[in-house]
C-alpha cells in the first residue's frame, strides 16, 4: 500500500497557524474551481486570489508560482483520493455480488472524476509537457489497485488467488483513463455517470481480471 505521507513534497511553505491554514485552504478550494473552469493555460493567479479573498502577494509567498500551486492541488487530490478509497473498501458490503462490487467501484471513480472534470483537463494539458506531474495520480492508482486486490482476495472470489498487482493496477488505471477522457470529451455518449458506461467498464474490469 502506498504511504500517503511519502507523497512527493511540494515547494509550498508550511501553514503552522490556524489562520494561515484557513487561508491556505481557501486558496486550494479556489484553485480547484479556477483550474476546473479555465484550464491550466487560462487560469490566472489574480482570479484564484480574488475567488479566495486572499491577496496575490500571500499566494506567491505560500506557493511560489502557478506550476507549484498546481502540483499542490494534484497532491491534495491524491491524498483525498487515497482516503476516499480507504473508506470505500472499509465500508464495502461483503454481501455484494462481484458484479455489484465492480459497478460500485467504477461508480465511485466516476463520481470523483465528474466532479473534477475541468481539473483533469488542466492535468492532461500539463501532463503532456511535464511527465513528473503524473506522479501523484500514479501513486493514487497504485494505492487503489492494492486495496482492490486485497479486498478481492479477502472475499475469496473465484480467480482472486491468481491476481497479481501489476494486472490489477493496469485494470484500475485503464478504467480511470476511460472515465477521464469521457469526462473531457464533449461529443461522446459514454459520460462517466452514464449507467451504461459504468456497467460496461465494470464488466470489462471483471472479465480482464477473470473474477467470478
Amino acid at each position: 500500500m502506498v504511504d500517503v505521507g511519502r507523497l512527493q513534497t511540494t515547494g509550498e511553505r508550511p501553514a503552522l497557524q490556524r489562520r494561515s491554514r484557513e487561508k491556505r485552504d481557501r486558496l486550494v478550494k479556489a484553485g480547484f474551481r479556477v483550474f476546473a473552469r479555465d484550464g491550466y493555460e487560462d487560469a490566472r493567479i489574480s482570479d484564484i486570489a480574488r475567488e479566495s479573498g486572499i491577496s496575490i502577494g500571500a499566494f506567491y509567498h505560500r506557493f511560489g508560482d502557478k506550476k507549484g500551486f498546481f502540483y499542490v492541488l494534484l497532491s491534495e487530490y491524491t491524498v483525498r483520493g487515497m482516503a476516499n478509497w480507504n473508506t470505500f473498501f472499509t465500508k464495502a458490503d461483503p454481501n455484494w455480488t462481484v458484479e455489484e462490487l465492480f459497478e460500485r467501484l467504477v461508480d465511485a471513480s466516476a463520481k470523483a472524476i465528474s466532479k473534477n472534470a475541468g481539473f483533469f483537463t488542466a492535468f492532461l494539458s500539463q501532463g503532456r509537457k511535464d511527465k513528473a506531474i503524473a506522479e501523484p495520480i500514479r501513486q493514487l492508482d497504485a494505492h487503489s489497485a492494492r486495496l482492490l486486490m486485497d479486498h478481492l482476495q479477502q472475499r475469496d472470489d473465484t480467480g482472486a488467488d491468481n491476481l497479481d498487482i501489476e494486472k490489477v493496477h493496469f485494470a484500475m488505471n485503464s478504467m480511470e483513463k476511460v472515465l477521464v477522457m469521457s469526462s473531457v470529451l464533449q461529443e461522446t455518449k459514454y459520460k462517466p455517470r452514464n449507467p451504461e458506461t459504468i456497467c460496461q467498464l465494470a464488466r470489462m474490469m471483471q472479465s480482464y481480471l477473470d473474477i467470478k
